[in-house]
């Protein structure tokens, strides 16, 4: 079973709001790891722009490492997902380009679930998964 992780997934993962949220997305970011996370490549821009601010370059560079070290697969873009994508924003011009790439990238390589309390991620017929 994989699994894409949104960035939101990554950055509650690193910036926990309390002691419970962050015993609840460490499971959830284990049971992740062992069923096969994938990181869509626009997720660690993302995650790169947000996190960098409070942890730096360094940090989100070891962030992303140790991710990728406990078996976290980063995936680019590829033409035929960049194709399905741009599908995807015709039919819903509401989302972000971000939300359209990640979710084209769940479709292409057909994840069970996105990481995600993003409950727009329905509107492109996908499954999410939270704490």
């Amino acid at each position: 079973m994989t699994l894409v992780a949104d960035t939101r997934f990554l950055l509650v993962h690193t910036f926990p709001a309390d002691e419970d949220e962050r015993d609840l997305i460490r499971e959830l970011m284990h049971r992740s790891l062992r069923e096969h996370l994938v990181i869509p490549s626009i997720v660690v821009t993302e995650y790169f722009k947000t996190a960098g601010r409070k942890i730096g370059k360094h940090g989100v560079s070891t962030q992303i490492s140790i991710l990728k070290e406990d078996g976290a697969e980063i995936i680019d873009l590829d033409e035929s997902t960049a194709f399905l994508a741009g599908e995807l924003a015709l039919k819903n011009e509401k989302r972000s380009i971000g939300d359209t790439l990640i979710a084209a990238t769940a479709l292409a390589i057909h994840a069970s679930h996105i990481i995600s309390d993003d409950h727009h991620f329905h509107e492109f017929d996908l499954k999410t998964k939270w704490i």
